[in-house]
């Protein structure tokens, strides 16, 4: 075989090689969803978050609450603690989330100084008048028995992400999500019914960046088309690397404990 053959063999053979290790590598869509969980649930923080609700242009409600998070390896906790306004005040809300297994969920009422189950995966389990669900402030929680699907790969705003489809065992609706590729942020969200139909949206507005790098979500906007419903919510003053009272993880005791002095 002539020498400039032999080379083109050779590059034949390294290319097909270069091809199968990249395709081996590849993550599958279950991988880049879980990367993504751990990204969205990041390290233990805590910040005050804004919760504007629009109707038309006309913003009927707002709300000031604490969110804490604190994340381990055998479970993570969510914790909502509302300061404004005053009909909403020292509603709590706990998520307690295990690998494999169901969210749990509990709220706190001040008012009758009662605490009760709730379903946190629930589309119809409001926060505290705000008209969210807890999925759309954690829109990642897992659900045991989900599957996902790769579907495509395109940019958002200039940055290439995956789009993948979420479906749940436990619901014919699905959610198309789209992940960064560099840093596996969850930048936008559909939520689509079995027919098709757009129930919600949610898109990352701003983003900002800890002093090591981390990547978090400064504002979102999530839509209700079938209502006309947009609600922004925007946090501000994070601190990291906190670690809850065990009495705000508790649900016996999440709800009169005072954290704040």
């Amino acid at each position: 075989m002539p020498a400039s053959e032999k080379r083109y063999v050779v590059a034949a053979v390294f290319f097909a090689c270069f091809c199968f290790c990249e395709i081996s590598q590849a993550m599958t869509a279950k991988e880049i969803v879980e990367k993504a969980q751990k990204s969205q649930f990041g390290e233990s923080a805590r910040a005050a978050v804004q919760i504007e609700t629009f109707r038309g242009d006309k913003r009927v409600s707002q709300h000031s609450l604490w969110v804490m998070a604190q994340v381990e390896k055998d479970e993570s906790v969510i914790l909502l603690d509302f300061v404004e306004p005053e009909d909403s005040k020292g509603v709590r809300i706990l998520c307690k989330i295990k690998p494999d297994q169901e969210p749990k969920g509990y709220m706190y009422l001040p008012a009758t100084n009662e605490t009760f189950p709730v379903d946190v995966q629930d589309p119809g389990t409001d926060i505290g008048g705000t008209g969210l669900a807890m999925a759309d402030l954690r829109p990642l929680i897992p659900e045991k028995g989900e599957t996902e699907t790769l579907l495509k790969e395109e940019e958002v705003n200039g940055i290439p992400c995956y789009v993948i489809q979420i479906s749940a065992p436990t619901s014919r609706d699905e959610r198309i999500v789209w992940i960064t590729k560099d840093r596996f942020d969850l930048t936008k969200l559909e939520q689509k019914t079995a027919d098709g139909k757009i129930q919600r949206t949610m898109r990352v507005v701003e983003f900002f960046e800890t002093k090591d790098g981390k990547r978090y979500p400064r504002e979102e906007e999530i839509t209700f088309p079938s209502k006309g419903t947009k609600i922004k919510v925007r946090q501000e003053n994070a601190v990291f690397g906190i670690v809850i009272p065990e009495e705000l993880t508790d649900p016996e005791t999440f709800g009169s404990f005072k954290w704040q002095i």
